[in-house]
């Protein structure tokens, strides 16, 4: 650049130089452990303090200076360990221990490190375990005698002094080979122990009881052994009234197999169903089980919390000659006997979830709620839908209930979705979401099912003023309108969202798999809602959304012209199915001639 441009181009100021030293500390310490600890694991907490420290003299003074910067001690060798230690002095300090191996052999922790570097590392960290306050163990495998060796030696360290500042333990020793190690922390029970979380840990490999005598608030249990009975798990729990966090979960690699190892053993339900013990969890804020059946329904008929406490459940595979029918009826009794007092207030659900899912190997039913009563940012008071968001996605760990389940020769989804409208709770629901979804090469959820079947069971459902059908819920819910004229169940319903539907019949030999509705179909049931004369008991349609569905500009005039500019809310696609988005796609990579390979890849 010649001397002209740089007089007119003059390098822009470095506005960081320019911080005072009271900010940059407020800013440094912002990359520092919360009090709500984080849930990803770091290795090390090395990396962020040192760059700090290395970006000038004056940013290193600083960093060397905040002693929150470096309490999060790392293990990757005793020098830099040593160093977090004795710059964090004498504040309490958290230590991440990663120890796995790599598909060629080698060791891994953040960086390929020498397991002898990592032994003294994790001696160093562990030498002054009366600051200890955050520690996470996590071992991926064990296929070497060297890393064998070295989490035998890292146990042992823990055993070597009492952790009275210790707060939070998460210890994970997923596809690592049993091996038999000294009791947890030595026996010790830190007094201060509010969290704890034991994934992929046995009973008789690392002894841990001891640990469920801390004050507790948050109790994480994954595969693994725990308690040799059921028995025993109920005693451990009825000691833990501070507990506001239960999650048990066996399903170690999402597979829905129900042959893996739980926290809580095998147990004869019928026995335990007449004489089981009432658990009282006075502070419960979210109980999140992943566990069969009837694992499920033993625990929600023992366990006594708020009915303002988070619900969130999914049911593993039946087995063969499960009796599920049993197991939904001890379920449902333990959900309407919780539920109780809030249908007796008359504060049931007012938004309800229903989401048909089919995968190769089993046909899944989802049923979430939410107590929300309006929508305020709605200039038509409604109770408010629970929401999916872009590509089918529905986030149930947010709402109040939701319980996946599969469905079972002897027990269809269809019947499994009567036993929920069945209770108080569920029916009075003013706000439906209906939602399907199945593989590209799969059958769709409704294959043994009729328009009437369906209808005879939604007409549980008499309160509904908002609906949201997506998918191919939607003929099916249309058809049972159209069928129902002014006597059907759904009187109260003023508006209606369709989303992932076509109105475009499917060119011949296309093979689409979006829902398909007759335009004709939708207009009649619109007519029957809109019409001067619908019926006093009749509410008239006052809102119609389309979203992602396949519509032409003629139908979509039609729809302005009987219902209203102010009536009809269109995303302003009109070929907006995910299959008809897939197809132009299709279509276009079939069209892309060599001239447009060149240029795209002369851009790249």
């Amino acid at each position: 650049m010649s001397r002209s441009g740089a007089r007119r181009n003059p390098p822009r100021p470095s506005y960081a130089r320019r911080l005072p030293p009271e900010l940059l500390v407020d800013i440094f310490k912002l990359l520092t452990p919360r009090k709500n600890y984080y849930t990803d694991k770091w290795p090390t907490s090395l990396d962020d303090p040192r760059a700090l420290s290395q970006v000038c003299s004056n940013w290193r003074t600083i960093a060397l200076d905040v002693k929150k910067l470096w309490t999060r001690v790392p293990v990757l060798n005793g020098f830099w360990a040593a160093i977090c230690l004795e710059r964090s002095r004498p504040l309490p300090v958290s230590v991440s221990i990663l120890l796995n191996i790599d598909y060629d052999g080698r060791y891994a922790s953040r960086n390929h490190c020498d397991p002898d570097n990592l032994h003294e590392g994790i001696k160093m960290a562990l030498s002054e375990s009366q600051r200890i306050r955050m520690l996470e163990i996590e071992v991926s495998a064990s296929d070497g005698d060297k890393l064998s060796r070295l989490t035998h030696d890292m146990f042992t360290c823990l055993q070597s002094g009492p952790m009275p500042l210790l707060e939070y333990v998460d210890v994970d020793l997923h596809w690592h080979e049993v091996s038999d190690y000294p009791a947890f922390l030595g026996r010790h029970t830190p007094a201060n122990l509010r969290y704890l979380a034991l994934r992929n840990v046995d009973r008789r490999n690392l002894p841990c009881p001891h640990l469920f005598s801390a004050p507790l608030t948050s109790l994480i249990l994954g595969c693994g052994t725990i308690w040799d009975t059921i028995e025993d798990a109920l005693s451990t729990l009825s000691l833990l009234p501070t507990l506001e966090v239960l999650k048990i979960d066996r399903d170690r690699n999402g597979s829905d197999d129900r042959d893996q190892p739980s926290a809580i053993p095998e147990f004869n339900i019928s026995e335990l169903a007449v004489e089981a013990r009432s658990i009282t969890l006075p502070n419960l804020k979210e109980l999140d089980l992943s566990e069969p059946l009837e694992v499920i329904a033993c625990l929600m008929k023992c366990l006594a919390f708020p009915t303002s406490a988070r619900i969130t459940l999914r049911a593993l595979d039946n087995s063969e000659g499960d009796a599920i029918r049993d197991y939904m009826a001890l379920f449902m009794s333990s959900l309407d006997a919780h539920y109780k007092s809030l249908v007796a207030e008359d504060r049931s659900f007012r938004s309800l979830l229903l989401d048909l899912s089919v995968r190769p190997d089993q046909r899944r039913l989802l049923v979430a709620a939410d107590h929300a009563l309006r929508d305020l940012d709605c200039p038509v008071p409604r109770p408010p839908l629970i929401p999916i968001y872009p590509n089918g996605f529905v986030i149930p760990s947010v709402l109040p209930f939701s319980f996946s389940l599969c469905d079972d020769i002897s027990f269809s989804e269809l019947e499994l979705v009567e036993s929920f409208l069945s209770q108080p709770l569920f029916s009075s629901t003013g706000a439906l979401t209906f939602k399907e979804g199945f593989g590209e090469w799969m059958e769709t959820p409704f294959p043994v099912t009729s328009t009437s079947q369906w209808r005879d069971v939604l007409s549980r459902l008499g309160s509904v003023a908002v609906a949201h059908f997506h998918g191919h819920t939607a003929p099916h819910a249309l058809q049972a309108l159209a069928l129902e004229g002014d006597t059907g169940v759904y009187c109260l319903l003023t508006d209606i969202t369709l989303q992932e539907v076509s109105f475009v019949p499917f060119p011949e030999g296309t093979g689409e798999k979006s829902a398909y509705v007759p335009f004709e179909t939708l207009l009649a049931v619109l007519k029957q809602r809109t019409e001067r004369d619908v019926p006093r008991h009749v509410a008239r349609l006052r809102r119609l959304e389309l979203l992602s569905c396949d519509i032409d500009e003629g139908q979509l005039a039609e729809l302005y012209r009987v219902l209203g500019e102010n009536v009809v809310s269109w995303d302003g696609r009109m070929r907006g199915t995910e299959e008809s988005r897939r197809q132009s796609m299709l279509n276009h990579m079939r069209n892309v001639t060599a001239e447009d390979m060149r240029l795209l890849l002369r851009d790249l």
